[in-house]
C-alpha cells in the first residue's frame, strides 16, 4: 500500500516540476518575444527619421534638376516666338534639344510626383502613452487577484501593442522608401537629358545667338529762349553744381554796361 502512495507523491512532485518548467519557459519566451517587437518598434521609427533625412537630400536634388530645366526654357521663351514651329522640327539640332528637354521635364514631374507621393497619405500606430499603460495595470490588479496572472496579462498586451505599432511603421517604411527610390531613378534620368541637351544647345546657341540688349533714350529738343548764359569758373571743388550765386552772367547786361562806359572813356581822351 505504501509503495501506490510513494508512486503518488513522485509522480505529483514530478508533474510539479514540470509544470514550473513548462510556466518558466512560458515566461522566459514571453519575455523574448516582448523584447524583442520592442526592439523592432523603436528600430522602425529610427528608420523613419532616417528616411525623413535621406528625403532632404533627394529634395535638393530635384531643386538643382529644376533650376537647369528653368534656364533652357527661358533661352527657348526667347528664340521660340521669332520662329516657326514646323521649321525648327525640320532641324536636327533643334529638335533634338527640344526632345531632350520635353523628356527631362517629364521625367522631373514623375520624379515630383513620387516624392510627393513618399509623405502623404500615411497613418501611423503609437503605443499608449505611460499614464494610459499605469492606468491599464491598475485596471488588471483589481480584476485579476493573483500578481502573476496580471503581470502576464499586462506582458502579452504590451507586446501585441508592439507588434501592431512596429508592423504599421514598416510597411509605411517600406512605402516611403520604394517612392523614395522611384524618384531618385526619374532624377537620374532627368539629369542625363539635361546633361544630353547641353551639346545641342551650344549648336543651338551658336546658330541663334541673342540679340544685343537695345536701350532707346527719348529725343529731346532744347532751345534757349532767354539770353545767352556764361558760366564762370567756380574756385572751389566741394560745390557739386556750377550754378551757384555770382556764377551766371547775363551777357547781354554786360554788353549794356560796356556801351555805358565808352562815351566816357572817349570824353576823357579829348
Amino acid at each position: 500500500m505504501w509503495v501506490f502512495k510513494m508512486r503518488s507523491l513522485i509522480r505529483k512532485f514530478i508533474d510539479k516540476k514540470t509544470s514550473e518548467k513548462r510556466r518558466e519557459t512560458k515566461r522566459i519566451c514571453d519575455q523574448r518575444r516582448y523584447e524583442y517587437f520592442a526592439t523592432v518598434y523603436y528600430q522602425e521609427e529610427n528608420r523613419r527619421d532616417t528616411i525623413t533625412g535621406y528625403s532632404t537630400f533627394v529634395l535638393a536634388t530635384l531643386g538643382v534638376i529644376g533650376g537647369i530645366l528653368s534656364y533652357y526654357i527661358q533661352d527657348i521663351l526667347e528664340w521660340l516666338p521669332r520662329q516657326r514651329f514646323p521649321a525648327c522640327l525640320a532641324q536636327f539640332w533643334t529638335s533634338t534639344y527640344l526632345g531632350l528637354l520635353t523628356i527631362g521635364a517629364s521625367f522631373l514631374i514623375v520624379a515630383v510626383v513620387m516624392f510627393i507621393r513618399s509623405f502623404f497619405n500615411y497613418t501611423y500606430r503609437y503605443v499608449a502613452t505611460p499614464l494610459q499603460l499605469l492606468a491599464y495595470r491598475n485596471k488588471l490588479n483589481d480584476y485579476h487577484p493573483d500578481p502573476e496572472t496580471a503581470e502576464a496579462v499586462f506582458q502579452a498586451y504590451l507586446t501585441t501593442e508592439y507588434a501592431e505599432a512596429a508592423d504599421q511603421t514598416d510597411r509605411n517604411n517600406v512605402t516611403k522608401r520604394m517612392y523614395l527610390h522611384r524618384c531618385i531613378g526619374f532624377s537620374i534620368l532627368a539629369l542625363l537629358c539635361m546633361f544630353l541637351a547641353f551639346a545641342p544647345f551650344l549648336v543651338h546657341r551658336a546658330k541663334f545667338p541673342k540679340e544685343p540688349l537695345e536701350i532707346k533714350l527719348p529725343t529731346t529738343h532744347v532751345t534757349l529762349d532767354g539770353p545767352l548764359m556764361i558760366l564762370r569758373p567756380t574756385t572751389s571743388l566741394d560745390q557739386l553744381s556750377p550754378f551757384k550765386e555770382g556764377a551766371i552772367v547775363d551777357l547781354k547786361d554786360a554788353e549794356e554796361k560796356k556801351d555805358a562806359n565808352r562815351p566816357a572813356n572817349n570824353e576823357g581822351r579829348r
